[in-house]
């Protein structure tokens, strides 16, 4: 299963979710999309709030999400409940593709992402966004040490230390804080917890698997 929001993007870019990673390898799934992994650049994902600005393939450390003017490089990260945020500057073809956990999310890594896009000249009203499909307040339960981190449109309280999380709400206000237009906002409806096929680490534990983000120009 491959979800593809490219439609709300454009010049060509791809923003894809490749949900069969744990049938495929890596390897395979690039085979499918004819995707050369020599243009394949991805962070190493910490669940934390630091985004790179980079402008080469590879792996690179202590980071959530990336952010690049190169139209050779495919960006990708793997998610299983977390948030892939896809961003796209639609006048200088600016991309950036960031995993925003709740600790990402509590730490405002989507705001780092939109700097850094800034530092290469982008304006926050050309900036799209693309929330993809991810754990949704239904079914994302947490504590109340994970619940304070949060605003209150985020979270519904159920009782002193049950609260369901909403990290899309939070996302979205953190982006319009910052000047993105809601119009240029949008959020999948897909929860990967009720969705079967999508891969959930809240639903299966240790044995889920992991879908594949990608965002960039597929030739």
């Amino acid at each position: 299963m491959i979800y593809d929001f490219s439609y709300f993007f454009s010049n060509q870019m791809k923003a894809l979710l490749h949900c069969n990673e744990k049938k495929q390898q890596l390897s395979g799934i690039l085979n499918e999309l004819n995707i050369k992994s020599k243009k394949i650049a991805v962070p190493e994902q910490i669940h934390s709030n630091n985004v790179q600005l980079i402008n080469e393939n590879g792996t690179f450390i202590n980071n959530d999400g990336l952010v690049t003017t190169n139209q050779k490089l495919i960006l990708s990260i793997k998610v299983a409940d977390c948030v892939p945020i896809f961003l796209q500057d639609q006048k200088n073809n600016t991309f950036g593709l960031v995993h925003s956990g709740w600790r990402g999310t509590a730490g405002n890594i989507v705001k780092c992402a939109i700097e850094k896009m800034i530092l290469v000249q982008s304006n926050v009203k050309d900036i799209k966004v693309f929330l993809g499909p991810s754990i949704k307040s239904c079914c994302y339960e947490v504590d109340y040490k994970v619940a304070k981190k949060f605003s209150k449109i985020s979270k519904i309280k159920i009782n002193e230390n049950k609260w369901m999380l909403d990290l899309h709400k939070e996302i979205k206000k953190n982006l319009m804080q910052l000047g993105i237009l809601e119009l240029n906002i949008k959020s999948s409806e897909i929860c990967t917890f009720d969705q079967q096929d999508c891969h959930s680490f809240r639903r299966n534990g240790k044995f889920a698997g992991r879908m594949v983000a990608f965002m960039g120009i597929l030739k």
